[in-house]
């Protein structure tokens, strides 16, 4: 029941967050939106390491700061153009991991260990033409206050999958704290073929976050090309981790895309692997170079957009192995972004 309540905390706070968000999205008539997005290696037949994710985020319209906000506005805006826009963004997520044998009740020490985490995070975009910026701090708890084994056990249950039966050997409760940044520039422009207008942009992006739970730096790129699909940031902004999925102008009518995205990281802690900070560190050896790729469609209608993108993870930790079950993760990230 603690675990309950702790839990619940984290999203009240969230939901409280709201209200002046909300307020701030009613004084502007510019688009605003809603994003969820849902993470599972069910689409790739897997059952193991990241399995499973999901996540919500708010974005206000460009306008004024929250109060509570403005000082951290105040000392990133001299680093930006006079031009850029400003958006508050809001959120909340689960993420769970497992050893590469749910089977098992003792995982061997070396391998991943089972982990749940329960996040919600505050953060500011900052939007220009060609360029977008989110700065971003995030609040969380591990162990059984995550809530993890209760959704994958209920789960597996409804779906027929086996049991998992090592939750007993999980990561220990801890509370986790990370701030992050996240840089993309977007690229390209509009052509004809045989009288069709399309539109193509390759996105490079940054993205570096410091905590107890993850410290790494990653760079990357995203290419795309579609049809009247929103102006956004790609799928950059979507990936694991990251913020800014919601922030898009969204174009009138059917719009569509195809992407295909890279990301390199070098790891300085990796707290799902080898234990957070300050606490008993654990036998698996993280790798310190780390990356993926990633494929997609997205599909749009007026202020709506769905996208599914396919990611494969090079291997995270020393014992994984290179081929078969336990080689490089597979999994699958559907996301729906509504405009308002």
């Amino acid at each position: 029941m603690r675990s309950i309540r702790l839990s619940s905390g984290i999203l009240v706070v969230a939901a409280a967050s709201l209200v002046p968000l909300h307020m701030v999205a009613a004084e502007d008539a510019t688009d605003g939106s809603v994003y969820l997005g849902i993470e599972n290696d069910v689409f790739a037949g897997t059952d193991n390491h990241y399995t499973s994710g999901v996540h919500g985020e708010y974005t206000s319209a460009p306008g004024e700061t929250p109060p509570l906000l403005t000082p951290i506005r105040r000392a990133i805006a001299p680093l930006l153009d006079d031009t850029a826009e400003w958006r508050m963004i809001l959120g909340a997520g689960q993420a769970i991991f497992v050893p590469p044998d749910i089977r098992i009740a003792a995982p061997a020490a070396d391998q991943r260990p089972y982990a749940g985490w329960l996040y919600a995070h505050v953060g500011l975009a900052a939007e220009q033409e060609r360029r977008l910026d989110i700065f971003r701090a995030r609040l969380g708890v591990l162990g059984p206050s995550s809530l993890a084994e209760l959704v994958q056990k209920r789960l597996h249950r409804q779906i027929g999958s086996p049991r998992p039966e090592g939750w007993e050997t999980q990561i220990g409760a801890q509370p986790t704290v990370d701030l992050y940044y996240q840089h993309i520039h977007r690229f390209g422009g509009r052509f004809d073929i045989g009288g069709a207008r399309f539109k193509a942009e390759f996105l490079p992006h940054v993205r570096m976050e410091a905590g107890n739970v993850d410290t790494y730096g990653a760079l990357g790129f995203s290419l795309r090309v579609g049809q009247n699909y929103a102006e956004d940031f790609g799928p950059a902004a979507r990936r694991r981790g990251a913020s800014g999925g919601g922030v898009a102008t969204p174009e009138s009518g059917f719009g569509w895309s195809v992407f295909a995205s890279v990301e390199g990281r070098a790891i300085a802690h990796a707290g799902l692997i080898e234990g957070p900070l300050f606490s008993e560190s654990r036998e698996a050896e993280p790798e310190r170079l780390t990356g993926d790729v990633g494929v997609g469609l997205s599909l749009s209608y007026g202020p709506a957009e769905l996208s599914y993108t396919h990611v494969i993870e090079s291997k995270e930790y020393a014992a994984q192995r290179r081929t078969g079950a336990l080689g490089h993760h597979q999994f699958g990230a559907l996301n729906l972004r509504v405009s308002f």
